[in-house]
């Protein structure tokens, strides 16, 4: 279970990536790339926060094991939502490439969220292997 998170949490990165890069020079294309430094970073926290909790709590099927207090269904719940952020940002990526500049500010604050998240849920993952 924790890998399919860190597994889906690398294609949302690449897909940002493929429409990032599909972006011509000079309609955002820098600020989409500082984004993508961030979910990059944002995606590396997230699958070494995998990583711990498969190493506290392993799973090989689909269901979230239990943990103390709803701590691994709490994790799992971040790790979706940090997902969900860069696959937003995904989205909003594909909007700058068809035009909608608008959509650039929420990229990079899609980007900040995600950055944010994903340091919050490496450390709880890591509070988790560590009480």
């Amino acid at each position: 279970m924790w890998r399919a998170a860190a597994d889906r949490l690398a294609r949302a990165l690449r897909s940002y990536e493929k429409v990032a890069g599909a972006v011509p020079a000079g309609t955002g294309r820098d600020e989409l790339e500082a984004a993508f430094a961030l979910l990059a970073a944002a995606v590396a926290d997230g699958r070494a926060a995998c990583a711990a909790a498969q190493a506290a709590a392993p799973s090989s099927g689909l269901d979230v094991p239990a943990g103390p207090g709803g701590a691994h269904a709490d994790l799992h719940h971040r790790l979706t939502r940090l997902g969900a952020e860069v696959a937003a940002a995904a989205e909003g990526a594909a909007m700058v490439r068809v035009g909608d500049a608008s959509a650039l500010a929420r990229v990079g604050t899609r980007a900040a969220r995600a950055r944010t998240e994903a340091a919050e849920v490496l450390a709880r993952a890591r509070g988790t292997v560590h009480p």
